[in-house]
């Protein structure tokens, strides 16, 4: 199965163009979690090159998946399992050697043998209370255990292990523990192409393309879901990002042309590129699309306007509103969602902007929450989401000679969303625009307020 679909359907736009209207989608990542297990006994030393090779392999992962650290002979894991994620090692937040000799594994681990099945246990438990379909476990190691039996592995589980060379005598303790299962060196291919099973390298930020035989220019028109209503394009390719979004398009080309477009999809992340497949499918498939363009009301007020605000003197319940700001601001700390694995909001429940589905009614909110966050709510504590909508441009401003709500900035700011790029941006004054998380929430430091009691929290993106 593709991991990007091509789906098109004949239609007819409300303009009275014919043509085929298509959907862009790529399937996302499995959910899952990656465990590395350091053999810190002293016949192996785990040097510079092994833990290298190691980050390497593990930064083809999904970003959001958990990655878990253990060493042998303990069912304690290195660092609380919280602590990292794979997108600590691609964006350089964590280095291996010196998350070890940070914490002195190497040291306290050369001191209690080389027995593998105490962290496959916890690794196994840890598998059961995150809820992942499957967890990666990659043993660094040269193979000499002293487990008396063999180690089940279970099926969720996929184990492989990575050694500087291999040694007969050693290479047989593997087997005899992990009969059936290879260790591999750092020149193995089949290592790296373990990995890249794994991972749904189009899950992200892609580059679509489509052409004619003769490649001539095709200029379709890019539907905008919250303008409802498609723009014209001025290029035969799209940039987008397919975990956010499935873009669509509306070509003016008659069947058999565009039955001979060809489709290349490439990520702008691993730059690896795949032809696409044109799946031909029902127009209805496209009926909520298609009823929304027939209803659209162009007279439909802007959703920059729509403010939500609570304070501790005027709303009622108002303490759960004030528990669910600070639960924002440590997401915000740690640049989590506010959203679970079915993308309904998890924050928020009693100011009306979620919608019967408990997904949020807009694209993203800058949350203001004024007083002092650590304590509970005091008679100053007010919240005020500002709801920010892709299509206005910008979603938002903010002047010194326009307050919101009271609230006085010194420093012009706007946020606004790039649709070609699928980002949201923020800007202070005539600087260059800073790009916003694309993945979570975070705190926004660069806006100056006359009062400073106030934490300024973008939520990312919410639709």
């Amino acid at each position: 199965m593709s991991q990007v679909s091509v789906n098109a359907a004949p239609h007819r736009l409300p303009s009275g163009a014919d043509g085929f209207i298509v959907q862009i989608s790529a399937s996302p990542p499995k959910n899952g979690a990656v465990a590395v297990v350091l053999d810190t006994s002293d016949s192996f030393p785990l040097n510079r090159a092994i833990l290298s090779h190691a980050s390497k392999l593990i930064s083809v992962l999904p970003r959001r998946w958990p990655l878990w650290l253990y060493r042998i002979s303990s069912g304690e894991p290195v660092a609380p399992l919280d602590s990292y994620r794979v997108e600590d090692l691609q964006e350089e937040r964590l280095d291996f050697q010196d998350c070890l000799e940070r914490t002195e594994v190497i040291s306290q681990g050369s001191k209690c043998g080389s027995f593998v099945r105490p962290a496959l246990e916890a690794i196994e438990k840890a598998n059961g209370l995150a809820e992942v379909d499957e967890v990666i476990v990659l043993l660094l190691t040269d193979g000499e255990f002293f487990d008396v039996a063999p180690c089940e592995v279970l099926k969720t589980i996929t184990l492989a292990g990575l050694s500087t060379n291999l040694e007969t005598a050693k290479v047989k303790q593997w087997h005899r523990v992990f009969p059936g299962t290879p260790l591999h060196t750092l020149t193995d291919q089949k290592l790296d192409q373990l990995f890249a099973t794994k991972t749904s390298p189009y899950w992200g930020l892609c580059e679509i393309k489509w052409e004619l035989e003769n490649d001539s220019l095709i200029q379709p028109h890019l539907f905008d879901v919250t303008a409802k209503a498609f723009r014209k394009l001025t290029d035969s390719r799209l940039e987008s990002n397919l975990s956010l979004d499935a873009p669509l398009l509306h070509f003016e080309l008659s069947r058999d042309e565009f039955a001979r477009c060809r489709w290349t999809c490439r990520s702008l992340q691993s730059l690896v590129a795949t032809p696409l497949q044109l799946s031909f499918v029902e127009e209805e498939i496209f009926r909520e699309i298609i009823d929304s363009l027939a209803s659209h009301d162009k007279e439909r007020s802007p959703a920059l306007s729509q403010i939500y605000s609570a304070s501790n003197e005027d709303s009622k319940g108002f303490n759960q509103i004030w528990e669910d700001a600070r639960k924002a601001a440590m997401l915000a700390e740690k640049g989590e969602r506010w959203l679970d694995e079915q993308d309904k909001l998890v924050l928020f429940q009693d100011l009306s902007i979620h919608n019967e589905q408990g997904k949020s009614k807009h694209h993203a909110f800058l949350c203001l929450i004024g007083g002092d966050l650590p304590s509970v709510a005091t008679k100053e504590s007010q919240i005020k989401l500002i709801a920010l909508d892709r299509a206005s441009k910008p979603a938002f401003s903010w002047t010194p000679d326009l307050p919101v709500e009271g609230i006085q900035v010194l420093n012009k700011t706007e946020l606004f969303f790039d649709a070609e790029r699928a980002r949201w941006y923020v800007q202070f004054d005539d600087r260059k625009a800073e790009e916003l998380d694309p993945y979570g929430s975070q705190l926004i430091k660069g806006i100056e307020l006359a009062d400073s009691n106030w934490t300024i929290i973008f939520s990312g993106s919410l639709i």
